[in-house]
């Protein structure tokens, strides 16, 4: 009968000479198929959404969350951007509808984007539901259209042309902090 420390030897060997050749599959399966796709199509994930007619793309790897039916408690003194405080799981959100703001009549749903984390973002409300785009990576931005409301001009990075639709990056964390900082200024005595 073998002894326990030969056991775990063959058990061992035969686990990385299993992985090893796990390895070596997979690695030549994704080459194979890194070989099937052209670099033309490499592509980078956005999520978009849209407010009144603006379409705006959310920075790829931002952590977004979308909130149906999203409730607030108004609170006092606060400008009509500002519909009040939101509890997340436990975190207070700051929620904010700012159609008027950019010249829309605000949506009857009641769908809001957390745009950050729970613990420093903040939520809008938007229409509908956020969607994924895919944008090569090799697309030129396009001229920012001269139509972008006001308001939001100062915050749009660039524009795509994605599926005949002109959508917009932006800052967020520049949006959000004139935001926070003209509610702030509102309640100010």
């Amino acid at each position: 009968m073998a002894n326990p420390e030969q056991i775990n030897t063959v058990a061992q060997t035969e686990n990385i000479s299993f992985a090893s050749n796990l390895a070596t599959s997979i690695k030549e399966r994704g080459e194979a198929f890194d070989a099937n796709v052209p670099a033309q199509q490499a592509l980078t994930r956005h999520y978009g959404f849209e407010i009144g007619g603006l379409k705006l793309l959310l920075p790829s790897g931002l952590y977004s969350e979308l909130i149906s039916k999203a409730k607030a408690t108004p609170l006092p003194n606060s400008p009509g951007h500002m519909i009040g405080l939101m509890n997340l799981r436990g975190n207070l959100i700051s929620l904010y509808k700012i159609h008027h703001l950019l010249g829309y009549k605000p949506p009857k749903s009641g769908n809001a984007l957390l745009i950050g984390t729970p613990l420093s973002g903040a939520a809008i409300i938007v229409d509908g539901k956020p969607q994924a785009l895919n944008i090569p990576k090799d697309q030129k931005p396009e001229s920012s259209p001269s139509s972008l409301p006001s308001f939001m001009a100062e915050f749009v990075d660039s524009s795509y042309l994605i599926n005949d639709e002109i959508w917009h990056t932006f800052d967020e964390t520049a949006l959000l902090t004139r935001l926070t900082q003209a509610t702030i200024k509102f309640a100010a005595p």
